[in-house]
């Protein structure tokens, strides 16, 4: 079964048959595996289609996973999912904490915490991440070494809103 039609079963689902999702998910690691890339491509699709759809179901995908791995690639993840919202002029914050409030587990609590993180923590040049616009839209990985912190001064747009909310006298 695709990951998309994981989540679009998840989603629908009763609490009992998402907890047996959840497990059936938690027997493959390259199920688990695909649900992260599975993620980075909501956070993509989300922007290049206009469609918070994207961003849902991305946010799903960590519940399902779980954390089940090393949860620092999850917040990755959702570090790409919250930029998506602020690209589209959506507000994160209630967008994750809706789709927190229908969930149980340690997906949960890593969005809740996700959320709940100081501003600057939130930021692509926090976790090494850029946008590009070219051929389209995408996340890419900074490299780390040569100019890093010369070259990514907080150009992004939605570094800056983070940055200049977190500067409010």
């Amino acid at each position: 079964m695709k990951i998309a039609e994981i989540i679009e079963k998840y989603i629908s689902a009763d609490s009992q048959s998402r907890m047996r999702i959840e497990q059936e998910v938690g027997q493959s690691q390259t199920t688990l595996s695909s649900m992260l890339g599975f993620m980075s491509e909501c956070a993509v699709l989300a922007v290049r289609q206009k469609d918070k759809s994207f961003i849902e179901h991305g946010l799903y995908a960590n519940i399902v996973e779980g954390c089940r791995q090393d949860f620092r690639d999850n917040i990755v993840q959702l570090t790409k999912l919250y930029h998506s919202c602020l690209i589209l002029d959506l507000d994160p914050d209630n967008i994750f904490q809706s789709i927190a409030d229908k969930a149980k587990g340690e997906g949960k609590d890593l969005i809740i915490s996700f959320y709940n993180r100081e501003p600057v923590d939130k930021t692509l040049k926090c976790m090494g991440i850029k946008t590009t616009l070219t051929p389209q839209f995408d996340y890419i990985q900074i490299d780390w070494n040569d100019n890093y912190f010369k070259e990514t001064e907080y150009s992004e747009t939605t570094d800056k809103k983070i940055i200049a909310a977190t500067n409010k006298p």
